[in-house]
């Protein structure tokens, strides 16, 4: 499982940066700040090949906010279909973490991690993610940030009862 989760998160998180990288010609801080998804996976292959239990609970509010909640955020179409997959691969990299960790009853190194994380992402996302694209020089980068398929709707549309 540990082999499958890290050949599967590797191709999903150099295909994140092949597209933005070398198609949409983005330099490697706001490739960081559009696909922070691609490059804590590649925090979290290191952090599995490794071993290390605080470093994969360290990833884990990242890989919550920007693997699992895309899930629901993220529009239901074909051309985001390769989004989804890797949104449930990140859920299932992260039932994978909290198992192993809770198995091996490292629950110190778990709350550590998660304790660490949770400071660093809040952090990450007020500081240095909101002030990056809100910055008048990176307009076309909040523009794209924005029409990015991101539009924030629940992903089951209703029909109206008459």
């Amino acid at each position: 499982m540990k082999r499958v989760l890290i050949i599967l998160n590797l191709i999903f998180a150099f295909w994140g940066g092949f597209v933005l990288i070398y198609l949409k010609k983005l330099s490697f801080i706001p490739w960081i700040i559009l696909d922070t998804t691609s490059a804590v996976q590649i925090l979290v292959v290191v952090a599995l090949i490794f071993g290390s239990r605080i470093l994969m609970n360290f990833c884990i509010p990242f890989l919550l906010f920007y693997g699992t909640v895309g899930l629901f955020i993220a529009e239901w179409q074909l051309e985001m279909l390769p989004a989804h997959f890797n949104h449930a691969l990140i859920t299932l990299t992260i039932i994978y973490i909290l198992f192993v960790t809770v198995k091996k009853l490292q629950l110190l190194k778990m709350a550590f991690g998660l304790l660490l994380g949770v400071l660093v992402f809040i952090g990450f996302k007020i500081f240095f993610q909101n002030r990056f694209i809100d910055a008048p020089k990176n307009y076309e980068m909040k523009k794209y940030y924005l029409e990015a398929s991101w539009k924030y709707k629940f992903p089951i549309k209703f029909k109206k009862k008459i």
